[in-house]
């Protein structure tokens, strides 16, 4: 399994990639940058939100950016998450419908809120909703992808080791 800090390196790599392959390409400049800060993000919306413990990278980050407290709260807001999700099972780490769950489970409360005070959605907003969407879930299958990769070659080492 890759580290957090090699996930997240990757993933700010991806994210310059695709923003400024995005603006090269003509796409609006709102969006290219919703998309960026979507792929961003997902190092701390992780498909390894799954880990009970405190040794997820993101954590590290919102700590330095918001402090210990905002950290622990943030933690604590994903411990039921982390308890009745398995570590890389479908649920966390299956591309697209992964990033679906984790963001419901993040957002279902101000969701509901929000409907109860009658707020309404407009087109702009469903589609920036939709290309922050597409950023994590892109993040998330650079993710999952080295997992994968990673875990292969351990594996494989661990093959040609024991054939010796």
């Amino acid at each position: 399994m890759s580290s957090g800090v090699v996930h997240t390196k990757t993933t700010m790599i991806t994210a310059l990639l695709a923003g400024t392959a995005s603006s090269f390409l003509g796409a609006d400049m709102g969006y290219s940058i919703i998309g960026t800060f979507g792929i961003m993000l997902g190092v701390i919306l992780s498909p390894d939100l799954d880990l009970s413990d405190t040794g997820f990278h993101g954590l590290y980050i919102l700590r330095v950016l918001f402090g210990e407290y905002f950290s622990r709260v943030f933690q604590a807001y994903w411990t039921p998450y982390s308890m009745i999700v398995r570590h890389r099972s479908w649920i966390s780490h299956a591309p697209i419908i992964s990033t679906a769950i984790r963001l419901m489970y993040l957002f279902a409360p101000l969701v509901i809120v929000l409907i109860i005070l009658g707020y309404r959605i407009n087109e702009d907003s469903i589609i920036s909703l939709i290309v922050l969407f597409s950023g994590i879930a892109l993040s998330d299958c650079m993710h999952i992808a080295m997992d994968v990769l990673s875990t292969g070659i351990k594996n494989a080492i661990r093959r040609l080791v024991s054939c010796r």
